[in-house]
């Protein structure tokens, strides 16, 4: 059983509060100072007797009761002044709404406002989800009481808080909201979460009188499907503990909607020499069959294509390709745009833009680690030779190779080579290795030969790092046909669909079936969707491929000489390295088109240090970049970048183009329903649909301040205190005109 007290305790602390409760202990211990000072006056005095002070005593025996009643009145009116003021100071409250006479109800409201890509969206009617969100919005702003304090949050990627405090200037929070626009950038809802948690706990107001306004959506991918153990539930919990939470829901539950999910070279390899091809991704986001779709691509204003697509069911998506020539070398503008029909809910994602810069020459380092007294009979020659085959000094080539050796590594510029080539080298160093990880991570493609020289258990502790280094397998030990008696391993397809050997695979007869190969190195664990594109005969990897971050990193397990394979005599051997080349080169300009809200960043070259770089965005406005150094390199770097389309950067008399794309996570309009939103929060939230009728709703825990009431009970005790000192002094003190008559 619960005693009586604790049961009261209880009841008391569920019925009343303090916004803070240090001050009302605080005011609690000040009411202790009058009684001490009545206390320590009292010890002052000193009995001694006198015959005419007892003739007084005597005389004023019937009044001392009523100055004795007197006395203590005024006391407890003292100790009631200091304790009240603490009181009004620490702000108490009421949970009960049938007191709510004596009191005020001042609320503290945050208005969350969904403005991401995907608020966009017509779904009837001709207005947009974000002209809704913002008619609601401004009417519940009206309808605020004048002395609610209110703040704004905005959910785009990164989410921000523009009115991050209790703000009681109505004009000004109006005039924030007006002058808002949609971006197209994804939903933060794990950073607004953050912002609207913080503000509530900075808040002022009682804990009843906490509301959040939420005018979104509701898209099911944001808030994770609505599952109650995603991560962002948990932090949606933490704002329903602290205040009640509505949902203005500005959305259809279904809208029909098409997008353009990617738009890149179907190679990292774009050349003025050929024409190159390009992959363009359409997405059926809507519940209905996508028909009579097109696609039309763009190189500048000029149009270049018109592609048909076939019928798009729910949920799927198409990839069509096409070819593009590019005269010379140089930077290019292309872009698709898909006309999906009158349907189509939101246009903002039916378009793609990409930075195009074409070659005419790439640069690739070869380090030889077993170099010959001529070319070919290095380990790294007949390679070399064949990304760049000239039948005379003047034949055009596209690959560059320099050939150097293992000791002049570090004096290279790694960044300026698309592609870095280790012929049986024998290790890197722990320096090299983490400068080689930094170089694949950001794009820059890295092939690998193997090769007596090379020391496997280095290569696996460094370079593999089991699976966070750039190489795709660990290594083993060299295995040898010469002992078993077999006259030569063959190599065979592995992945016939893969790039680097698509072509290889309809042509059976080709010469790369019938090389040789006598001894390779072993490998044995593999990242994490790393391929094996060629195999030999006894199923072991012979040519194995990794994605690392930006870039990509190749092994061959045999040697690229006559050492351990005669591959290199074969005529394929030619177009496989040219076409293991372009897979893993790094793309030229590839970091210049990005997507929404990010900034576009610009590496700086030698000589550029000290140069002014001005970024122009799609919306023609500029300004000047900052600079970072990141890894020993000087960059520039934009503010974050919030409209679609092209830009440029200039850095001296270097001009970049840079394209920025709405976000791909944007287009699925899908939308959750209240239970799923009771299943995220942890408990009842308000829910209104109708928009037009939105109202100010009733809080559900809705608390009653007292400080004003008892700002206004401590006025009136300082006013009953005063007349009550007034007439104690006029008794006690004494009267002037029969003080002069006794002593004349």
């Amino acid at each position: 059983m619960i005693a009586p007290s604790a049961s009261s305790a209880a009841v008391l602390a569920q019925w009343a509060a303090f916004v803070h409760p240090a001050l009302a202990s605080a005011a609690a211990g000040l009411g202790l100072v009058p009684i001490i000072i009545h206390l320590l006056n009292r010890r002052r005095h000193r009995r001694v007797p006198w015959a005419a002070m007892s003739f007084l005593l005597a005389a004023r025996h019937e009044s001392r009761k009523r100055l004795f009643v007197e006395q203590w009145l005024l006391l407890a009116v003292r100790i009631l002044v200091i304790v009240l003021l603490g009181l009004a100071l620490a702000r108490p409250y009421l949970q009960a709404d049938g007191l709510s006479a004596i009191g005020e109800h001042r609320t503290h409201r945050i208005l969350v406002i969904d403005d991401s890509l995907s608020v966009q969206a017509v779904d009837g009617g001709g207005r947009s989800r974000w002209q809704r969100a913002l008619a609601a919005a401004g009417r519940l702003l009206a309808a605020f009481p004048t002395g609610d304090a209110v703040s704004v949050v905005t959910m785009a990627a990164p989410a921000s808080a523009p009115l991050d405090h209790a703000s009681y200037d109505r004009r000004a929070a109006r005039r924030l909201i007006d002058e808002m626009s949609p971006s197209f950038q994804s939903t933060d809802v794990a950073g607004t979460l953050g912002h609207v948690t913080r503000i509530l706990r900075e808040s002022q107001a009682a804990a009843g009188n906490r509301a959040v306004y939420v005018f979104s959506d509701l898209a099911r991918r944001d808030w994770e499907g609505g599952r109650s153990d995603a991560p962002v539930a948990l932090a949606a919990r933490r704002v329903a503990e602290l205040a009640a939470v509505s949902f203005i829901h500005v959305a259809t539950p279904h809208a029909p909607n098409a997008s353009i999910r990617a738009l890149e070279p179907d190679s990292p390899l774009v050349s003025s020499a050929m024409p190159s091809r390009f992959n363009v991704t359409v997405a059926n986001e809507g519940t209905q069959v996508l028909r009579g779709a097109t696609v039309d691509v763009f190189r500048g204003p000029q149009l270049m294509r018109r592609l048909m697509l076939s019928a798009i069911e729910p949920g799927q998506s198409e990839t069509l390709s096409f070819s593009m020539s590019f005269e010379h070398a140089g930077q290019y503008q292309v872009h698709a745009a898909l006309e999906a029909g009158p349907t189509d809910a939101l246009e903002a994602d039916n378009v793609r833009y990409l930075s195009v810069e074409a070659s005419d020459d790439i640069p690739v380092l070869v380090v030889d680690g077993h170099p010959g007294l001529t070319r070919l009979e290095g380990a790294a020659g007949y390679l070399a030779t064949a990304l760049a085959p000239r039948v005379s000094a003047a034949d055009p080539v596209l690959f560059q190779p320099k050939t150097i050796q293992p000791l002049d590594l570090d004096a290279e510029v790694w960044d300026e080579f698309g592609l870095i080539v280790l012929c049986n080298v024998e290790r890197l160093t722990d320096p090299q290795w983490r400068r080689m990880n930094q170089y694949v991570s950001e794009g820059g493609g890295l092939l690998i030969t193997a090769g007596d020289q090379v020391n496997a258990r280095q290569y696996t502790s460094a370079g593999f790092a089991d699976g966070s280094g750039p190489l795709p397998c660990a290594l083993g030990e060299i295995v040898s046909t010469a002992a078993s008696g077999v006259e030569g391993l063959t190599i065979r397809l592995a992945e016939p669909m893969h790039p680097m050997v698509g072509e290889f695979a309809r042509v059976p007869e080709s010469s790369l079936f019938t090389a040789r190969v006598s001894s390779y190195i072993r490998s044995t664990a593999t990242t994490d969707g790393a391929q094996t594109v060629l195999q030999y005969g006894d199923g072991s990897p012979a040519l194995m491929v990794a994605s690392h971050g930006a870039g990509r990193a190749a092994l061959l397990t045999t040697t690229v000489d006559m050492q351990w394979a005669n591959l290199a005599a074969k005529m394929d051997f030619v177009p496989l390295m040219l076409k293991v080349a372009g897979f893993l080169t790094r793309r030229a300009g590839a970091h210049r088109t990005t997507e929404a809200g990010r900034p576009w960043v610009e590496p700086l070259r030698l000589g550029e240090r000290g140069q002014v770089c001005e970024f122009v965005a799609p919306d023609g406005s500029a300004h000047v970049a900052r600079f970072e150094a990141e890894h020993e390199r000087l960059r520039a770097v934009s503010e974050p970048i919030r409209r679609i389309g092209f830009g440029t950067a200039r850095i001296g008399s270097r001009m970049e183009i840079f394209a920025c794309n709405p976000s791909t996570d944007e287009s699925d309009l899908e939308s959750l329903d209240p239970a799923e939103l009771e299943s995220v929060f942890g408990e009842r939230v308000g829910y209104v649909q109708d928009v037009e009728r939105v109202q100010v709703a009733d809080l559900s825990r809705r608390s009653t301040e007292l400080s004003t009431t008892l700002l206004g009970v401590v006025f009136a005790l300082m006013l009953i205190e005063l007349a009550l000192a007034s007439r104690r002094a006029a008794r006690v003190a004494p009267r002037g005109g029969r003080g002069q008559s006794a002593t004349a």
